[in-house]
């Protein structure tokens, strides 16, 4: 069975077994993550930033290695003001939230599950250079309109025929005339691929 009520978690092939009883389905508050962005010295509100929503990658059966994220990058949004809301109506696996912003290194809350209600979680963000350089042709010439991936231990990426985008859950930029990138600051390892 499905079940959908405003405010509350939807439930999908929900089991239901026959039975002479009145059934109970019991629906989740709708979850709901609000907080602060704030720099981590001056604690001041960090203005000009990006919210990505993610969920943990699925694993098989016996598959011991950490759960990594998959996230959304069609799902951004814009956080202009030192706040961020973000809101799940449906899903299984649990969400999590990361915010970007220019001059600071990514932040990342912990995993949410779904029957946890409203939560709050504030970000300190710290201070990080970001990844930008320069996509040149073989004649040393800028090549403008590049796609750009940051691939890192997190996301997906893949490439068809050494050109076309698949599928990625992978940062992308295009470079511009002159040829030049630029990603917010990554911690860990990651991998460029132009």
């Amino acid at each position: 069975f499905r079940f959908d009520k405003t405010g509350h978690m939807g439930l999908y092939r929900h089991p239901l077994k026959a039975s002479p009883e009145e059934l109970a389905v019991t629906m989740p508050v709708t979850l709901r993550i609000t907080g602060t962005i704030t720099d981590a010295e001056t604690g001041e509100p960090v203005m000009q930033c990006v919210l990505v929503t993610g969920r943990p990658e699925p694993r098989g059966p016996g598959d011991k290695r950490p759960a990594a994220m998959q996230w959304g990058r069609r799902e951004t949004q814009v956080c202009t003001d030192g706040r961020y809301e973000a809101t799940f109506g449906f899903g299984r696996d649990g969400r999590a939230v990361r915010i970007e912003a220019p001059g600071y290194l990514p932040s990342m809350s912990r995993v949410f599950q779904f029957d946890e209600g409203p939560q709050t979680f504030d970000f300190q963000l710290r201070k990080g250079a970001g990844i930008e350089g320069r996509v040149l042709q073989p004649d040393g010439e800028p090549a403008a309109g590049a796609k750009v991936y940051l691939a890192t231990g997190h996301t997906h990426l893949e490439i068809g025929n050494g050109l076309r985008e698949v599928r990625t859950t992978a940062p992308t930029v295009e470079t511009q005339a002159d040829g030049r990138y630029w990603f917010p600051a990554e911690e860990g390892e990651w991998l460029l691929v132009a």
